[in-house]
């Protein structure tokens, strides 16, 4: 029997040992990725000619290729011109005349960086065609460009072999939109970040690698086991979401009617290729997710989150990649460059957040990451966006403000090549005859009225400085749901991402205040304000949105809080009074008692279940309106509680309020006006000094008169004003939950009024429930009262001309 027990002992441990070595090698399959798709040609696509502007075969010509003369061969080029987003990206790229080339995004190795070094030397002519260096196409010889004749059949079209084109990849995306990287088993590293448009500006790397396995040095990484961008780790393509217009392949539900499923219409395939438009879509995330089924079984308020909050708020928390904060055009650097200041990224030499100003980003800067601003979009969503500051020089001409010439700004603050000698004069710090990178700031008005002086010595009429701040939208780097924003806390509080300031710049030129460029993608009106440590900007607190945990009105918490602390300081000193003197004057009655049946079994039931519904709105309430001092709580399961305790107390009212209406008991909560005055006088003086030397209740109780002047009062306002006014606000703020127009049925601050009275209602509640539990020990002893309201049977003064009560049950 040992035997086999020792057999089985290490056959379970050998078996846990083979499943922990796969689990292990699973995880690295996974984390190192399959292996980088082949591009491959489009099988489709027939051989061409390639021609120069001519209309000749370049190999004949030994003339640059005219892309318009050789694709128009079978497209129609102009339409094509005509109906493209790329066509004019001079602006972006910085090379004036510059247009898209039909290579460079349909290529299978397309080579940009020919590209950008022959629109650099000012060889625009070849800049298209060098795409294709490398290609086995087009060579590069000290005599300059060549083609291969070996590419070309004897009439001058390409061979089979040659025509490399298909539908464009992420790779091709990626010469100019910034880091997209295919490559899961090489560890991704972003580098210069000026080749790297759409990362420069917003931090966004489109990869399927996990940011674990990443080259970078990126803070915490170990503890981000999961993609750059989620879709590119599902093989979604940039076209896929990004196509043509008019692709036939893509149906657009989303601009059907309402009346319409789907539209058997659609493009001709061959009208198509002949007039393919270049005009790219840019889908959302409701093309493919239903955000409805996604959400419905966890997120509260579903309809009133997805009509302020964007996808991307919740599903890119946080950008890992440095991107640009600052764009100072206003200084030239000891290189002959600009200064550039990153976000998300520390100085090499620095331990906190925030590169030095004058220090380009390396792989050797830590990577902190950063989290973007929340603006109102388009459709007036909370969406990410990345701001980025822009300051340069502009002067007059023909009334209207034009950017300074890099070329210029070099002349005006490097004449001969070198600073000028005021200007070194005027920027020297430290009186070494040099400047710095640290030295060359417009930290005052006299460096600024310098450089302006310098300009105008150049021809340029009142040259002056300017600053734009620029909103970037975040739409990319989605991570897995799993790592989405689900701590309502993020929103919910004290801290919140609404409206949480964004920093812009170290510092800004002597009396300039940027503002920022206002467009129909973006609909705030916030502002820039100067702290200690820079500039940040505020977004717009938008009035129509109430968000609780970060929203409340501090007057009404205010003054709850006093009226709380002040009851509960009241009823404390009450009750030690009361002690004191309970040993020198006991309780008396007027005289015999007898034991009679004063609350029947509806009025308990009703008693109880409302009291333990309120109780747990104002507990579930208290820490929805303040998250930040209860952590350990779920804000989703409150917010989940409060509702359902919010239905149960309105459907127990309703039911309490047609018991005690058709039974008549609703008369004993309503005060008689008859002597009412003199009454709560006398009752008064009960609780000011007869309780104090136990002298009896100046009413009797019965079942018809169950409270004394001062409860009818108290009670009369609690079941017609406070409750009722409780349960209206608490619905109207629900109704907002399906029925998002409630938010603002009232005008744009109707949530903030609402909200505001159910606010100070439960505070008024709060008040009530804590006088009425005190008072319930006012009895003949501590817990009569309540006794009574359990048993329903009450030790009270005998009355002969009592009206009869209904008969008890014979328990």
């Amino acid at each position: 029997m040992q035997r086999k027990f020792i057999s089985l002992l290490l056959f379970t441990a050998l078996v846990a040992v083979m499943a922990a070595g796969i689990a292990l090698g699973v995880r690295q399959a996974l984390a190192e990725g399959g292996p980088t798709p082949e591009v491959t040609p489009s099988p489709m696509h027939p051989t061409y000619a390639l021609l120069d502007a001519d209309g000749n075969p370049v190999v004949q010509s030994g003339k640059p290729a005219d892309l318009t003369k050789t694709c128009g061969q079978c497209h129609d080029t102009a339409f094509i011109t005509s109906h493209a987003t790329h066509q004019k990206a001079e602006k972006i790229a910085g090379f004036e005349g510059m247009t898209a080339s039909c290579y460079l995004c349909h290529s299978t190795a397309p080579n940009g960086e020919a590209r950008k070094a022959a629109l650099a030397s000012g060889d625009k002519a070849w800049a298209d065609s060098a795409v294709l260096l490398g290609s086995g196409i087009l060579e590069k010889t000290a005599d300059g460009w060549k083609w291969n004749p070996d590419a070309f059949e004897a009439d001058g079209t390409l061979k089979s072999k040659y025509v490399n084109l298909h539908q464009p990849t992420n790779a091709n995306c990626a010469q100019c939109h910034g880091e997209v990287h295919t490559d899961v088993k090489t560890p991704l590293v972003v580098g210069d970040l000026a080749d790297n448009w759409v990362t420069l500006t917003t931090g966004q790397v489109v990869s399927p690698q996990r940011i674990s396995a990443s080259g970078m040095n990126i803070e915490g990484k170990e503890s981000m086991p999961f993609a750059w961008d989620v879709h590119a780790e599902r093989g979604v393509q940039c076209v896929d979401c990004h196509s043509s217009a008019n692709a036939p392949a893509a149906r657009r539900y989303s601009e059907l009617p309402s009346y319409l499923t789907f539209d058997p219409r659609h493009p001709d395939v061959g009208a198509y290729l002949k007039q393919p438009s270049h005009v790219l879509t840019q889908e959302s995330c409701e093309s493919c997710h239903d955000p409805v089924a996604a959400h419905k079984d966890w997120l509260p308020y579903l309809d009133l989150h997805l009509s302020k909050v964007a996808c991307e708020t919740c599903h890119i928390p946080q950008m890992h990649a440095p991107a640009a904060e600052t764009f100072d055009k206003t200084v030239i650097l000891p290189d002959g460059t600009t200064p550039t200041v990153y976000r998300g990224v520390m100085a090499s030499d620095e331990a906190a957040p925030g590169a030095d100003a004058k220090e380009p980003f390396t792989v050797s800067h830590k990577v902190v990451g950063f989290q973007p601003v929340l603006l109102k979009n388009a459709d007036g969503k909370e969406a990410p966006y990345n701001l980025v500051t822009t300051f340069e020089w502009v002067y007059k001409k023909d009334g209207k403000d034009v950017e300074v010439s890099m070329a210029d700004l070099k002349k005006a603050w490097m004449p001969d090549g070198k600073y000028a000698d005021d200007i070194v004069k005027a920027f020297d710090a430290n009186g070494d005859g040099k400047l710095t990178a640290d030295e060359l700031s417009l930290d005052t008005q006299e460096k600024v009225d310098l450089i302006a002086k310098h300009l105008s010595a150049l021809g340029l009429s009142d040259p002056h400085i300017v600053g734009v701040v620029k909103p970037y939208a975040i739409h990319h780097d989605v991570v897995q749901s799993d790592y989405a924003i689900q701590d309502c806390r993020a929103c919910h509080g004290p801290n919140s991402r609404i409206g949480k300031p964004m920093a812009l710049a170290i510092a800004a030129p002597a009396g300039v205040t940027p503002v920022l460029e206002t467009s129909e993608e973006v609909k705030d009106a916030g502002k820039v304000v100067a702290e200690n440590d820079g500039l940040y900007y505020e977004p717009e607190k938008d009035a129509q949105l109430y968000v609780a945990g970060r929203d409340s009105v501090r007057w009404i918490d205010i003054l709850g809080v006093v009226a709380l602390i002040a009851t509960l300081l009241g009823v404390s000193a009450h009750g030690a009074l009361r002690a004191y003197f309970a040993k020198k004057y006991p309780p008396k009655h007027h005289g015999a008692v007898k034991e009679a049946y004063l609350y029947t079994a509806a009025e308990r039931f009703w008693h109880w279940l409302q009291m333990a519904a309120i109780l747990g709105l104002l507990f579930t309430g208290l820490i929805i309106h303040n998250p930040d001092l209860f952590g350990g709580f779920s804000f989703r399961g409150l917010v989940f509680t409060h509702t359902v305790l919010g239905w149960i107390l309105v459907i127990n009212f309703v039911f309490a309020a047609y018991y005690h209406l058709s039974t008549g008991y609703i008369k004993q909560f309503l005060p008689k006006p008859q002597g009412l005055f003199s009454r709560i006088i006398l009752q008064s003086k009960f609780y000011l000094m007869g309780i104090f030397k136990g002298e009896p209740h100046p009413f009797k109780k019965t079942f018809w008169n169950k409270l004394n002047p001062l409860q009818r009062l108290s009670y009369f306002g609690l079941l017609f004003g406070l409750l009722p006014i409780q349960m209206v606000t608490g619905m109207w703020i629900w109704a907002a939950r399906v029925w998002p127009q409630a938010a603002t049925a009232l005008g744009s601050t109707t949530m903030s009024w609402v909200v505001g009275i159910h606010t100070l209602d439960a505070w008024l509640i709060g008040v009530f429930v804590v006088a009425h539990v005190y008072l319930t020990t006012t009895g003949h002893t501590p817990f009569a009262y309540i006794e009574a309201m359990i048993t329903g049977w009450e030790e009270v003064e005998a009355d002969e001309d009592e009206a009869p009560a209904p008969e008890a049950p014979n328990a």
